[in-house]
């Protein structure tokens, strides 16, 4: 048996949540066998709000986190070799995504004080949308984006559960489905959150853990690394509602057990 080294360090990808998380946990099933420990340098430049919390937010059993946009330097400053490898080419993750969990209390409740789980919906528009792209795609054109939110919309509606948690990166498009629902009297609710140290919880890390709590998860878009990896997280898997067959995108990488057709709901009721 080797021995193992103390520890290794990666420089992060800049991208959205689930993309990292992705590469995380492949990393982390990757190399557990190798190294005791893993170092993340996370890198905090990107677009996507909230993510200079990082460390205060997310717990990862075995994997430290380091805030910095100049991984060389913190490299050199913890006199460590950075360890390179692409991640994105293993199909590694299997049960290991159960490991991502909050570093703050999240729970859903009704109007009772119980905890519920309701359906959740992931609504991905601003960085998915183009005007075109080939066969098996992650990208949607408008089209197909507003066929599948009309879709969910009337699938939950005819579904009418009694609780729904919407996550969104579109105000308009919560908003109006919000409306929709309600109008069948579902209730549209939100995560009672207890952050450390009164901590602020950015949406895009209250969102992600909100939907890892829900019964269900309906991705209301053709692909989302983001809605996948909830449904994975948190130490449970729960079923991924898709609107494409998973061949038809990058849905298979991902390993997810539970994986069903929206347009096949009612056979699952």
């Amino acid at each position: 048996t080797k021995k193992k080294r103390k520890s290794c360090a990666f420089a992060l990808r800049v991208d959205g949540l689930g993309n990292r998380l992705e590469q995380i946990m492949n990393l982390v099933d990757l190399y557990n066998q190798m190294v005791i420990g893993i170092t993340l340098i996370w890198p905090t430049n990107a677009k996507h709000e909230g993510y200079h919390k990082t460390s205060s937010l997310l717990r990862i059993e075995g994997v430290h986190f380091i805030e910095s946009n100049n991984a060389e330097e913190t490299l050199r400053t913890l006199n460590m070799t950075g360890c390179t490898l692409n991640a994105s080419d293993h199909v590694m993750m299997s049960h290991n995504a159960h490991r991502i969990k909050p570093a703050f209390g999240l729970h859903f409740t009704d109007g009772t004080g119980d905890k519920i789980h309701p359906v959740g919906i992931h609504i991905r528009k601003s960085d998915r949308i183009t005007e075109k792209h080939g066969l098996k795609s992650d990208f949607e054109t408008i089209d197909e984006f507003n066929d599948i939110v009309r879709f969910v919309t009337e699938a939950i509606m005819a579904k009418r559960p009694e609780h729904v948690f919407i996550a969104s990166d579109d105000v308009s498009e919560k908003a109006a489905l919000t409306k929709n629902l309600e109008a069948v009297n579902v209730s549209i609710i939100e995560p009672t959150i207890k952050s450390p140290d009164g901590l602020n919880i950015p949406p895009v890390f209250s969102d992600f853990f909100g939907l890892s709590l829900c019964s269900e998860v309906w991705m209301a878009s053709r692909f989302s690394s983001y809605a996948i990896m909830s449904a994975r997280a948190n130490g449970h898997d729960v079923p991924l509602y898709t609107y494409f067959n998973p061949e038809e995108t990058a849905l298979s990488r991902y390993q997810v057990p539970d994986i069903r057709l929206m347009r096949n709901w009612k056979s699952y009721e």
